[in-house]
């Protein structure tokens, strides 16, 4: 197959594509369970695709907070029904849920 001839030669390198892949949807606001469905779906290895993620698995909580800040602000949720939006809308950017629940009450210190 013209693939592995690529990797062969060194053209062609799932934990290259993957590392590229992460940098690219974090800068969009993505989450880490959402990309390593990406990536998983594009058939990446899970060792290449937790290798890409482990350099930021420290930064998450700001990330998802810088996420959340860019959509709705930085004044903290004034009520039940907003804090669910915001959880929701983390959710679905691909954020695990202690971070969710840590951001949306706006609790980014600890």
């Amino acid at each position: 197959m013209e693939l592995e001839r690529l990797a062969e030669v060194g053209l062609q390198s799932d934990e290259r594509f993957a590392e590229f892949y992460v940098r690219e949807r974090i800068e969009r606001g993505d989450g880490p369970r959402k990309i390593q469905a990406a990536l998983a779906e594009r058939g990446i290895p899970g060792q290449a695709i937790e290798a890409a993620l482990a350099p930021f698995s420290d930064e998450w909580l700001d990330r998802a907070a810088h996420a959340a800040a860019r959509r709705f602000g930085t004044a903290a949720p004034d009520s039940v029904r907003e804090r669910a939006r915001r959880a929701r809308f983390l959710e679905q950017r691909g954020f695990p849920a202690d971070v969710i629940r840590r951001v949306s009450r706006h609790d980014t210190d600890k």
